[in-house]
């Protein structure tokens, strides 16, 4: 016997999670290290965990330069999109409740790109 369920097309994704240093975020884009190039264009989603608190936006690159000197770092700029409205939780509600700009050190931050 075949269930419906299984008669629908099951949608899946690849995707790689990185670890990035966040250098500063704005309302409107972040900037921040990663030990991985990353491809200007793509989508995906950063998650930040400041003071306990998850943070998550859609972001797309919009460019990534290798850091001469560095051992392998790239300095990445991000445009956070506007997926969604803002709402508690996202990264541009958060940005929107700051004068300045944001950057952390020992928090949590990681970055979810399609492969």
């Amino acid at each position: 016997m075949i269930s419906e369920d299984s008669e629908r097309p099951q949608l899946a994704s690849l995707s790689r999670h990185f670890r990035v240093r966040l250098l500063n975020c704005s309302s409107n884009g972040c900037l921040f290290e990663s030990h991985a190039p990353l491809a200007v264009g793509a989508v995906g989603v950063l998650q930040i965990v400041v003071a306990g608190r998850r943070l998550t936006d859609v972001v797309q690159i919009i460019r990534c330069q290798a850091m001469p000197g560095s051992g392998g770092l790239h300095h990445v700029a991000a445009r956070l999109l506007p997926a969604t409205p803002p709402y508690p939780g996202s990264l541009r509600h958060a940005m929107r409740g700051r004068a300045g700009d944001f950057s952390t050190s020992d928090d949590t931050i990681d970055m979810e790109m399609p492969i």
